[in-house]
């Protein structure tokens, strides 16, 4: 069984995309040839969390015949995605990565073996066996995140897919992984007994990563859309809120979400699941020219240009202003000399300024919802 169709996480089992084919970088889209690089890109990031949450699955599962495939499957698609970026990986990189590729699986099949030891040999306990993998991965890992420099058109993809394939290594140790773990399990147990819910895992990371991509890929893929239209809940409510309005647009993502129940691992993981999926046959029909993305920082803040009239956060266009909407262009005007502050004074005269400061709030928040402005006493406004 491959990773396709097992789901240790109790969620949902997931299937290739309808129409794709998942194994194949080079799949040649409906609408002529396709670019695998995106896709590729995309994989890059996602499997290097993939090897080795199959390495942690198999190691609290390995006497379920399962699991005991799907760390290669992950490895072989780490190289294909690797070999589709030949082109974009420097030679010295891509020559240590595919040296490191090689290494890991050649350890991982020595040290998964499961036959009997031979008589006189001598084997390592499996804790020593596991964290002797895991500083392996971890290397790797540095490997991989040197693929694509931060000034390559593709690092966006790569963040993004590395971003939801730690979510999902995230949910296994803190949700099923644990029930395994002695000490892991102890700690939840306590966490329930003090009477709190279910953790819900912090989304911000996969939300920014999913800004900094290109704004034509970002409608390409609704659900990807709907993770940036929904990023200011992330910062004025709680986690559960902001999950529970995405699974409203995409309850297809999960069978048996319902909105007037609690969101819990097995949601999430279904979720995660099944949205690695859809981005994948997404990414498989994307023929459009990916642009180089916004560069990578840590706190995301609208961007305003008064000579093409383009009002944008992240990577996302909010509205494009005409040339004589003065009242609206005054405030992001005075918005964009002070870097984009939380709250600014009014840039209109004293005379004026209240009809004119409602005016421009009504127009910035009309007909989108990423960002709301609101005035307040005496004569400030504010975005979030």
């Amino acid at each position: 069984m491959n990773e396709a169709t097992h789901n240790p996480s109790g969620g949902e089992a997931s299937s290739s995309p309808a129409g794709g084919d998942a194994g194949n970088p080079f799949h040649i889209g409906a609408e002529g040839c396709v670019d695998p690089k995106p896709l590729a890109a995309y994989r890059l990031g996602f499997g290097i969390f993939a090897v080795w949450f199959w390495h942690e699955v198999f190691w609290k599962l390995r006497d379920e015949e399962a699991t005991w495939g799907n760390v290669t499957l992950a490895l072989a698609r780490l190289r294909s995605a690797m070999n589709a970026l030949f082109v974009e990986i420097h030679p010295n990189v891509f020559a240590d990565l595919d040296r490191a590729v090689t290494d890991f699986a050649v350890k991982t099949r020595r040290l998964t073996d499961l036959s009997p030891p031979l008589k006189g040999e001598d084997r390592d306990d499996d804790s020593t066996i596991f964290e002797t993998l895991r500083r392996e991965w971890e290397a790797l890992k540095g490997l991989a995140d040197q693929a694509l420099d931060v000034s390559r058109e593709l690092r966006s993809l790569y963040d993004f897919g590395a971003s939801l394939g730690e979510l999902r290594l995230n949910l296994w140790d803190w949700g099923p992984g644990s029930i395994l773990d002695k000490e892991a399990l102890e700690r939840y147990q306590r966490w329930v007994e003090a009477g709190a819910s279910d953790p819900v895992p912090d989304m911000r990371p996969l939300v920014r990563a999913a800004m900094r991509l290109p704004q034509n890929l970002v409608r390409h893929i609704p659900y990807i859309e709907s993770l940036v239209l929904c990023a200011p809940q992330l910062e004025s409510t709680e986690r559960p809120l902001y999950l529970k309005t995405f699974l409203d647009r995409h309850k297809d993502l999960c069978r048996w979400y319902d909105a007037r129940g609690e969101i819990d691992h097995s949601i999430i993981s279904t979720m995660v699941d099944a949205l690695d999926c859809a981005i994948e046959a997404g990414l498989e029909t994307f023929n459009a020219e990916i642009k180089t993305p916004l560069p990578l920082q840590e706190e995301i803040a609208p961007s305003w240009n008064e000579i093409t009239g383009e009002f944008i956060y992240g990577s996302f266009l909010i509205k494009k202003y005409a040339e004589h909407a003065w009242t609206v262009r005054m405030v992001l005007d005075k918005f964009q000399s002070e870097n984009w502050k939380k709250k600014i004074l009014s840039p209109f005269h004293e005379d004026e300024f209240s009809a004119r400061l409602k005016e421009a709030q009504r127009i910035l928040n009309s007909k989108q919802k990423l960002i709301r402005f609101r005035r307040s006493k005496p004569n400030h406004i504010s975005w979030k």
